[in-house]
């Protein structure tokens, strides 16, 4: 009998002779013999139906290598790659799979030469050609092997991706919470503070007018950060709408640069503007448009340096209507760049960054621009300045002319009645105050001389240490959050040169307000940890405690 009738005759004794090897390998608890035979059955029979075929030299010698041609008609390819498939995901190696094929062709043979059979020449063209085409099912369950492991392998990745990302957007949620509280708490404290100061009957017209400046500025800090906050609510909730109407750019624009000019001032940073008359009218929403431009310029001047300059362009360029907002300041990292428009996402949102801000203007920025039917983009090379350009349509947006904007607001909260208690009494103490922003340092050094105390402001940790080399203050008060050098690095750099607590105590006045905010300080080397916006009467007592006088 030639070899492939032996084998389509004997199939299911083949089978079992070969079960008694796969048991052996397989991995695991017992397993059926459903399972165990798989596909080798069809392997079996499509294998001598191949052996039958009529086939030149070369077509054998390519089946030898796992290169012969595939037969969709008979199924041995796809059985094979099936079966070297299901052994992966079954939690065989490799050499096991390689292993059941050379089992499955010792079975074949010694089965066949332990029968009825009668050698005759043509014994070595049919073992040749047995042996040709197990070759080729065998290459095809490799296949199917590597295919499955590499399909496990994406989804891993992608899984580890998908987890990273949440971990990341987790990271980044209370980043921002972190520097929501800083946002908030700061502005809060000088309100706080100078309220303190102006109930008390010693303040003259000159520390009215300060005072009340400094709680205008800080309440308009306040009233951008809760906008901000809303705004990113309604478009979250889909509640943001749209007043759509024909409006004239180049006004929208000039209010924006007029909004911002104080702060480009202040900076010394020069605003230019470049309208082209052509391009000043298009159907938008002029209010929102008008806080798209005033962010986007309000960052390029928070991050340009003395003397650079920023510019804003009103262009046609086909169909479009652009706006471009460029700068010449420090320019943005390359590996920041594809979240620049991310909620919750800041380059530095370290105690040590340099520029405020939540993170949320750019992202509002490109959904009232996609809102707008227009589109945003960013270039920016390091050192060499960043430049935004929005690309408005003629007809951005067409709306009914019943619908209505849903107004939202802020409902007052009312007014705290508590019991006041007056400052503690720290005369001749002498206290160094650190702290970066203005308004807040002027007003603790007032606050403190009011009660008595010796005060030297410092603006930064490098004054600070300047400041301690000149004179030995009793208390020092720090904030945290600080750009360069932190109050972190502050309180470490002040206990390596040898001052303990015990000769100058520390308080961390800071608006970074988490537990772990507070472990960090005082394993930094503060007392005490005192969150903004602080209480005088608390700020003070925590003060003359520190410095001993408890009486």
């Amino acid at each position: 009998m030639r070899l492939a009738d032996f084998i389509l005759t004997n199939v299911e004794s083949i089978l079992m002779e070969w079960e008694k090897f796969a048991r052996k390998i397989w991995p695991g608890a017992a397993v059926d013999p459903t399972t165990l035979r798989d596909h080798a059955e069809s392997i079996l029979c499509t294998t001598a139906k191949d052996m039958k075929s009529a086939q030149s030299p070369k077509e054998q010698s390519d089946k030898s290598k796992g290169d012969g041609p595939t037969d969709d008609d008979d199924g041995v390819d796809e059985a094979a790659k099936q079966h070297g498939s299901d052994r992966e995901g079954s939690g065989f190696e490799l050499g096991e799979l390689v292993s059941e094929y050379r089992a499955l062709r010792a079975s074949v043979l010694h089965l066949w030469r332990a029968g009825t059979h009668h050698p005759d020449a043509r014994d070595l063209e049919d073992v040749t050609r047995f042996n040709e085409s197990i070759d080729q099912a065998l290459a095809e369950s490799v296949e199917g092997f590597m295919e499955q492991v590499e399909g496990e392998r994406a989804s891993m990745i992608k899984e580890q991706a998908a987890r990273e990302g949440a971990e990341d957007a987790n990271r980044a949620k209370d980043t921002f919470l972190a520097v929501l509280s800083h946002e908030i708490r700061t502005p809060l404290n000088a309100i706080v503070g100078w309220v303190s100061i102006l109930r008390n009957e010693k303040r003259n017209d000159a520390d009215l007018e300060e005072g009340l400046d400094v709680i205008q500025r800080s309440t308009d800090a306040q009233v951008r950060i809760i906008s901000d906050i809303l705004d990113v609510s309604r478009i979250l909730s889909g509640k943001m709408t749209l007043d759509i109407r024909p409006s004239d750019l180049s006004a929208v624009i000039k209010a924006a640069v007029d909004a911002t000019r104080p702060a480009a001032e202040a900076r010394g940073v020069a605003l230019v503007i470049d309208l082209d008359p052509s391009a000043r009218y298009a159907s938008c929403d002029a209010a929102r448009m008008h806080q798209v431009v005033v962010n986007l310029l309000s960052n390029a001047v928070k991050f340009t340096p003395k003397g650079g300059r920023v510019g804003v362009k009103l262009f046609w360029d086909q169909s479009e209507v652009h706006i471009e907002v460029s700068d010449t300041g420090e320019g943005i990292d390359p590996e920041f760049m594809p979240f620049i428009f991310d909620r919750f996402r800041q380059a530095d949102g370290s105690s040590r960054r340099k520029a405020g801000g939540l993170g949320l203007g750019l992202s509002i920025v490109k959904h009232l621009v996609e809102a707008h039917g227009g589109s945003i983009e960013a270039r920016s090379v390091v050192g060499r300045g960043t430049t935004f350009l929005v690309r408005l349509p003629v007809k951005a947006v067409a709306v009914d002319e019943d619908g209505k904007a849903v107004a939202s607001g802020l409902r007052s909260a009312g007014e705290r009645r508590e019991t006041r208690f007056p400052p503690v009494r720290l005369d001749g103490l002498r206290v160094l105050v650190v702290d970066d922003e203005a308004d807040a340092r002027r007003m603790l050094v007032r606050l403190l001389e009011e009660v008595g105390a010796t005060v030297t402001a410092a603006g930064s940790a490098a004054e600070a240490l300047d400041a301690l080399k000149k004179s030995r203050p009793e208390v020092l008060v720090s904030d945290i959050g600080m750009p360069g050098e932190d109050g972190f690095d502050l309180i470490r750099q002040v206990r390596s040169r040898g001052l303990h607590p015990r000769d100058l105590p520390a308080v961390a006045l800071t608006a970074f307000v988490q537990k772990d905010d507070q472990r960090r300080a005082l394993l930094a080397g503060f007392q005490v940890h005192v969150a903004k916006p602080a209480d005088p009467h608390d700020l003070t007592s925590v003060i003359a405690s520190l410095a001993g006088r408890t009486g």
